[in-house]
């Protein structure tokens, strides 16, 4: 058995150079390119059906004449842009979690350049579009969301069971969060407990309904979101999908008080953003209320032992 950092070495080289080929239209670099021993044949097997392909390249028009800046939500590992249309630079200062690129006189209205990033948990690949921003929306800031991503965790899920046990585990846990608290329309909702688990923080939520109208949650959403408003040429929000939830959707009616736990892998964000959560009801009244995470509080979260 490999260590997983060498593993996950391999896997994120061997993608980098796959989808540089694939997207140039060139003959595809060889598995066998990867040492024999570095990777099963399984595993060989799981990336062939996982490669990105054309259509599930992330899509952006982008100012032609000034420089977009990407951010990604874990330190940048490798770039590469296909072709030099375009010049970009990494941003030391912020833990090289900040990409800016900018076309070159080159790069003509509507060409486009491929840029792919590399981390140390997912390989995210983006097609930007250059347009003339009198004539379009382009987009200034992009934000990667790991959900549009390959992610070079793949062999190290947290499986189901594995799930069950620690959201069980949680369940035993007192109350450790007393400020992440919300009220809207006869509702109370909180976090309890934020815990680190491995390479994943589990969250522990709570709601009350204070009326006497049953309530029917039709929607869960996890979201990272701007602080404050900004410009509408910005990529403003990333939605978090979890991994697992304790109860699902069937169980998600309630009379006084309900409580459900929820995981996601490891994810980090900048200061000026906030993890939102958004609870809807069903039915015509559709009350809803919301729950604003700083950054801060994910770091001062307990680990779950």
């Amino acid at each position: 058995m490999i260590p997983r950092m060498d593993k996950l070495l391999a896997i994120s080289v061997f993608i980098f150079f796959f989808l540089s080929d694939a997207i140039a239209q060139a003959p595809a670099v060889s598995l066998e390119t990867i040492k024999e021993d570095s990777m099963s044949v399984t595993e060989r097997a799981f990336l062939r059906q996982k490669i990105f392909d054309n259509n599930n390249i992330t899509r952006f028009d982008i100012p032609i004449s000034a420089t977009t800046t990407i951010i990604s939500p874990d330190p940048i590992v490798l770039v590469d842009i296909s072709s030099d249309k375009a010049q970009g630079e990494l941003s030391p200062s912020t833990d090289n979690r900040i990409f800016r690129i900018k076309p070159t006189a080159a790069l003509l209205e509507n060409d486009f350049v491929v840029v792919t990033v590399v981390t140390k948990k997912y390989v995210s690949v983006m097609k930007l579009i250059a347009k003339n921003t009198q004539a379009v929306q382009a987009v200034y800031t992009i934000a990667i969301n790991p959900n549009d991503t390959y992610r070079l965790d793949e062999f190290n899920n947290l499986t189901s069971g594995d799930f069950q046990k620690l959201a069980l585990f949680a369940l035993t846990k007192k109350r450790g969060i007393h400020d992440i608290k919300s009220k809207s329309n006869g509702l109370q909702a909180w976090v309890g407990n934020i815990f680190i688990a491995g390479d994943h923080i589990l969250v522990d939520l709570s709601l009350k309904n204070k009326s006497n109208l049953p309530y029917d949650i039709e929607s869960i959403r996890f979201r990272i979101i701007d602080k404050y408003t900004v410009s509408e040429h910005i990529s403003q929000e990333i939605e978090m999908l979890p991994e697992y939830a304790l109860y699902d959707k069937d169980n998600w009616q309630f009379t006084r008080q309900w409580r459900n736990l929820f995981i996601f892998p490891n994810f980090t964000y900048p200061d000026n953003k906030i993890f939102q959560i958004e609870v809807q009801e069903k039915q015509i009244s559709g009350r809803k209320i919301l729950i604003n995470i700083d950054y801060t509080q994910i770091l001062h979260s307990g680990m779950l032992q």
